[in-house]
């Protein structure tokens, strides 16, 4: 008797779950995101890990910082006139390029390419030391350096309008990338090491 009850009690608890999800509202249907929000759902993705890795990995703004350096100090050294012929905003012929260009100019330009070969240098120790303190201070000389020069660079383009739109896309824009790459890599040591320097 007792073995007949128990599918009776089932089939009651069974008929009662099906009379409560008949009385609950229909779902809602499914919203599919346009191809567009889902691309920059992506982006937001890849951008979002990039970020955690450049904070979580302070080498990367060495390795960074030297190709940039070493980039700076190609073009300012071996090839200043070149460099003036791109960045100015009136282009003109190289044999009128080699004769309006004061030979002064293109001294001041191969001696940023030495400094900017120096912080190359600084960025290699920086790589090859197991000092913590002097990797911060390391990035602290490379975070100063870099944001000066977007600053001067970006005043000197806005009062001038002598430099043309590759000039601020490439320098202005590259140190910008490395400074703030240095500044996060920074204020991540400063923040594992609990001092400024």
């Amino acid at each position: 008797m007792a073995n007949t009850n128990i599918p009776a009690a089932e089939t009651l608890e069974w008929e009662e779950v099906q009379e409560s999800t008949e009385k609950l509202p229909p779902l809602p249907p499914i919203h599919q995101p346009s191809t567009r929000t889902l691309a920059w759902g992506h982006v937001k993705s890849l951008l979002l890990a990039i970020a955690r890795f450049v904070i979580q990995n302070y080498h990367l703004a060495f390795i960074l910082s030297f190709l940039w350096h070493i980039k700076a100090t190609r073009l300012y050294i071996w090839h200043p006139h070149g460099t003036f012929h791109r960045y100015l905003t009136r282009p003109v012929s190289k044999p009128v390029l080699d004769s309006t260009i004061p030979s002064v100019a293109a001294d001041v330009l191969r001696l940023a390419g030495g400094l900017n070969a120096a912080l190359a240098v600084l960025c290699l120790a920086g790589l090859r030391t197991q000092d913590i303190n002097a990797k911060k201070l390391i990035l602290f000389v490379l975070s100063v350096a870099n944001a000066s020069q977007v600053w001067f660079n970006a005043v000197h383009y806005l009062k001038t309008k002598r430099w043309n739109w590759t000039f601020l896309k490439e320098q202005i824009g590259g140190d910008l990338v490395v400074a703030g790459m240095n500044i996060v890599a920074y204020g991540r040591i400063a923040q594992m090491t609990n001092s400024l320097l």
